[in-house]
């Protein structure tokens, strides 16, 4: 392997090997990373000459690098508001955030109804007794099963508005 230093004439992959299996220990960790090494050197290669080709189009570009950094802000900045204007005049917008709202208030409440379970056969189990499960069961099909509907509805609902926002839309622009 070039780029290794050489241990009495052995490269390090070779002397590592040795010594590793010499003390019994097999595959050596560092046998690994030795095989790395040349990779982790063409990619900061790599990295150099991308450094190289941004300088060159800085300097192509203002001549010096402080005013690069401030029109690629002034180019992000119109950009972005169009994205909040497009966000924020579509109807299916605000509808899409109250469903998302609803459905994240929903979804917790499922796992609470859910903890109260698990606690209450914790309960039946270890103390014989049902008073939470018995709770629990008179809120099951006024309360949770409801609950659990309206979070399958909603997950319907809000992925239809982001497809006809994404779809739909793109007819208005």
């Amino acid at each position: 392997m070039t780029g290794m230093p050489a241990v009495l004439g052995k490269t390090f992959h070779q002397s590592r090997l040795l010594s590793c299996r010499t003390h019994g220990l097999g595959a050596c960790p560092l046998i690994a990373l030795a095989s790395v090494l040349p990779l982790a050197q063409a990619d900061l290669d790599q990295l150099q000459q991308d450094l190289e080709r941004l300088r060159q189009r800085q300097a192509a570009a203002g001549g010096n690098s402080a005013a690069a950094p401030a029109a690629a802000r002034q180019q992000a900045t119109p950009a972005a508001g169009s994205a909040s204007e497009q966000q924020g005049g579509s109807p299916l917008a605000g509808v899409k955030d109250a469903v998302d709202k609803l459905l994240i208030a929903d979804f917790f409440f499922i796992l609470f109804a859910l903890a109260w379970l698990g606690a209450a056969l914790a309960e039946r189990s270890a103390l014989s007794s049902t008073n939470l499960l018995d709770a629990w069961l008179g809120l099951w099909q006024w309360v949770f099963q409801p609950a659990i509907g309206v979070l399958m509805l909603g997950a319907l609902v809000s992925g239809a508005v982001g497809w006809a926002k994404d779809n739909l839309g793109q007819g208005q622009r």
